[in-house]
């Protein structure tokens, strides 16, 4: 997953030309200010690291800066089995601040729905991607309101996965054992063969 993130800094500001740029490695986002996002539903995650880590910030003139990452995450997805294989899921992407509320910090997306790129491409074996959706939240933690951006992705199974790695090994396999009851009862270590 790619992730970048944009906001002003005006106390980077270089020049009053806002379209010069400065393209800087990952390193320096240890020594400026970076929101501390999180994904709110990861189970695991880790940045790329080839061959050098797979972080960005391009710093701009008039102090904007885009900061961005590439990482490979596992979500957690709550699933409803109960039409199984012929389901649609909803599985969601989470992206909160840790430690600012919305009092200090505000999170929206860039050109909401435009702001998520890529899901026309994306192969997965057993699912296919019907539709996505951003929403814009607010979480009430006992530490006080944190904004939450939420990605939902509506899956929909492929039937035709579940019909060549499932349905069809036991229907070969039932049938298969079937077999046994055409072979004549003396033929024993031919029964035996079979299984």
């Amino acid at each position: 997953m790619y992730l970048n993130q944009y906001w002003r800094d005006e106390r980077l500001q270089f020049s009053q030309n806002e379209n010069e740029s400065l393209t800087l490695t990952g390193d320096f986002a240890e020594r400026i200010w970076v929101p501390d996002t999180f994904l709110a539903n990861d189970k695991s995650s880790f940045l790329h690291d080839v061959t050098e880590k797979n972080k960005m910030v391009r710093l701009f003139g008039n102090g904007s800066l885009v900061y961005g990452m590439r990482f490979t995450t596992t979500l957690a997805c709550m699933m409803d089995l109960h039409n199984y294989p012929l389901d649609n899921q909803q599985c969601t992407v989470e992206i909160e601040s840790y430690g600012y509320t919305m009092d200090d910090i505000v999170l929206y997306w860039l050109n909401d729905r435009e702001a998520v790129t890529g899901v026309k491409d994306v192969s997965l074996p057993q699912f296919s991607v019907s539709d996505y959706e951003t929403l814009n939240k607010i979480e009430q933690l006992l530490t006080g309101d944190y904004q939450r951006l939420s990605l939902t992705f509506d899956l929909r199974r492929n039937i035709g996965y579940f019909i060549f790695q499932t349905y069809l090994p036991s229907i070969l396999i039932v049938m298969l054992s079937w077999v046994s009851f055409w072979i004549n009862h003396e033929a024993t270590s031919a029964r035996v063969a079979l299984g």
